[in-house]
This record gives C-alpha cells, sequence and structure tokens, in this order.
C-alpha cells in the first residue's frame, strides 16, 4: 500500500501575523503556506511541525489524514469551549480531549481515534481532502455557540477505534442529531460513524428548542457599543488591512455572549447497543429499497408490453453511441424486454434484436461482452 498523506491548517477569525508566518516556514519546506492557510501532500516522509506551536500562532483549524489509520481534528479556541453542562463527558481517553494553554484562557480541542489501515474508507485525492476540511471548518462556530452535537460525534467516532470497546457508553444525547448540519455530516463521514448509526443515535435525541429569533446579533451587539470604540476599530482597519482586528473583535463578542444550554438527555446506551440498531435499520433500508427496486422494474416490465418497439429502437439508439457504457445499458434494456415478453408471441423479440445488433456491428467485442453478461448469448 502507498502511503498517502494531507496535513491541513486554516486561520479563521484572522490571518497568521507576519512574525508567525515565519516561524509556520520553519514547519515545512514542502508546504504550500499563507497567512490563511497551510497544506502539504505526502506521499513518502512526515509532517514533524508543532501542531500545538502553530495553533497557538495564529492557526485555528487542523486536519491531518493518513491512510495508515490518522484521522485527526484540531480546533483551537483562544477564549476556551463555552460552558458546557457535563462537558467531561464529551472527552474520551486516547482520543478526544481538550488541553488549556499553560497561560491565558485558550485551549486545543483534539479528536485523534486510532484507526488500522484499510479500516475505514479511504480519502482518494486532495481535492476530496480539502473539500472535507472545508466542510468541518464551521464546526468550530456551533461548538462556540453552544451546539453539542460534534462533540457526541467525535466521542462516537473515538469510541469506534481500536483503542476502545463496544461496552463504552455513548455521551449525553444533544437535541438535533436527527438533522446534522453539513460540517456535522462531514465529522462524521471523517471519523466513519455511519449514517445508519447517527440514525440509531438519533432515536433519543430530545427535540430542538426554539431560539430567539435575532436575524443579526452582531449587529445588535456593535449597535450597544460606546462610538470611539467603533471608530478605532474601523481605523485600524484601514489603516492596515493585515491587522488582526476581526479577530479581536470576534473575541471580545464571544466574551459576552449568553450561550443557552443545549438540550440533552442522559446517554445510556453502550457501543454495542447502538451497533446493534444501526445494523437493523441497515437491514430495513436495504429491504425498503429492495421493495422499492422491485416495484419500479415491475413498472418497466409493464411499460415494456405495451410498446416493445420503443425498446427496440432505444437500443439502436445506444449502440450507435459506440462506448461500454451504452452498451451495457442496451443489453440491460434487452434483458427485461426477454423477461417482460416471456411467454407472449412476441418471445422471441429480444433475442432477435441481439442477433441483429451483432450482425450490424459484427466488430464490436464490447457490445457482444455486454451481451454475453446479460446471458443474451452463451459464453
Amino acid at each position: 500500500m502507498s502511503e498517502q498523506q494531507y496535513v491541513a491548517f486554516r486561520a479563521i477569525d484572522k490571518p497568521v501575523s507576519k512574525d508567525n508566518l515565519e516561524y509556520m516556514h520553519t514547519q515545512s519546506s514542502r508546504a504550500e503556506i499563507t497567512a490563511r492557510a497551510f497544506d502539504n501532500e505526502y506521499s513518502y516522509g512526515d509532517f514533524r511541525g508543532d501542531i500545538e506551536e502553530m495553533m497557538r500562532r495564529g492557526f485555528e483549524f487542523h486536519l491531518h489524514y493518513a491512510n495508515f489509520g490518522i484521522r485527526k481534528l484540531c480546533i483551537r479556541f483562544p477564549n476556551g469551549i463555552p460552558t458546557l453542562t457535563d462537558k467531561k463527558l464529551y472527552f474520551v481517553k486516547d482520543g478526544l480531549d481538550y488541553k488549556k494553554d499553560k497561560n491565558g484562557s485558550g485551549g486545543i480541542l483534539s479528536i485523534d481515534p486510532c484507526f488500522e489501515p484499510e479500516e475505514l474508507e479511504n480519502i482518494h485525492s486532495y481535492e476530496e481532502f480539502g473539500d472535507l476540511a472545508d466542510r468541518m471548518i464551521p464546526l468550530r462556530n456551533e461548538i462556540l455557540s453552544g451546539d453539542l452535537r460534534p462533540l457526541y460525534l467525535a466521542r462516537l467516532g473515538v469510541l469506534l477505534d481500536q483503542n476502545h470497546d463496544e461496552t463504552d457508553v455513548e455521551a449525553p444525547v444533544p437535541a438535533g442529531l436527527d438533522d446534522l448540519t453539513d460540517a456535522q455530516s462531514a465529522l462524521a463521514e471523517f471519523l466513519g460513524v455511519s449514517e445508519d448509526l447517527v440514525m440509531a443515535a438519533a432515536l433519543e435525541s430530545p427535540p430542538m428548542l426554539k431560539r430567539e429569533n435575532t436575524d443579526n446579533p452582531q449587529l445588535n451587539w456593535l449597535k450597544g457599543l460606546p462610538q470611539n470604540v467603533k471608530d478605532q476599530w474601523i481605523a485600524k482597519w484601514m489603516l492596515n488591512p493585515d491587522t488582526d482586528i476581526r479577530g479581536q473583535i470576534l473575541d471580545d463578542y464571544r466574551k459576552v455572549q449568553d450561550i443557552s444550554v443545549w438540550p440533552t438527555v442522559p446517554g445510556t446506551r453502550t457501543i454495542e447497543t447502538l451497533n446493534a440498531v444501526a445494523e437493523e435499520i441497515t437491514r430495513e433500508v436495504a429491504r425498503k429499497a429492495s421493495a422499492n427496486a422491485l416495484k419500479a422494474k415491475a413498472m418497466r416490465l409493464a411499460k415494456m408490453v405495451k410498446d416493445p418497439a420503443k425498446v427496440i429502437a432505444e437500443t439502436e439508439k445506444l449502440v450507435a453511441l459506440r462506448n461500454s457504457e451504452a452498451y451495457s445499458q442496451a443489453a440491460k434494456l434487452l434483458a427485461e424486454l426477454r423477461e417482460a415478453l416471456s411467454g407472449t408471441k412476441d418471445g422471441n423479440l429480444a433475442i432477435d434484436q441481439v442477433h441483429k445488433l451483432r450482425k450490424d456491428y459484427p466488430k464490436l467485442h464490447g457490445l457482444t461482452a455486454a451481451f454475453k453478461e446479460k446471458k443474451l448469448l452463451p459464453r
């Protein structure tokens, strides 16, 4: 298995300062680095930068993927995570932790499960990794707003790894698991938490409470500030477009926000229980899909009986396209037509069309192979 690694850092609230940007360049000689992003792709070697120091110096989001088991996400909070009820119940030894800075009120949330190579579906390209990283960036603001769903999903993902077992118990179950944001869905995907497992967890998820409908809480906050404070902010921004004034404003705003408690119910189910429920959901989804597929097929066959000439004409158009996908589609149509007309006076119509197409296109070996695949010709 060839090595495949991707590393990304992002500055969210403010750009990395010039001095700190120089430090970032000392952490890798191969990375693409700007005041907002740090990206590297490895097919050999490893990233040896100081993640915590890089995040203290300006990056607030870090994602590391390797196809030999690494699925790491770190998020920095300059003023800490908002007060959470039973916060420690979401953290997990060996995989999910919050490390407070030695000085100041900030800290880093680290989600770092341990998986075996090929245990989860691989990320196949840097573009796919980058898309996943960008989708997950909103998790930081969601956690800052008091949303507990990202922490619940993170704990669930960590408890699925090789360092934990099925007797471990879920965290307090937050409201809204049946309606994840795109960022939360991306987190679940990254950690290998299946949609069916999320559905199983959501069965105990309490209803969301209606929050105060404030279209622009930031504007309301700004209106209450002294005019001279706002003038100073604008002046600094005008004089220096690279200033970190946006970060300072956001820090001040977040410090005074009244974060409402996210609704939860006690988490009592083990991972074994959740997996069992998820497996039942998987079977039920498959059963319904199979029933729907049979119903759809029956409708297609009924239409073919009424107008077989339409199917014949469609196969002519498909084969004229001269590509393997079209050949497969034509073979599928003729196989279904044979099934639809079986026992009728037109029972040989599909096979007659197979022979006609082979006669018209004797050199199309891909077409012949498609017919054999659908057992319209002997192998």
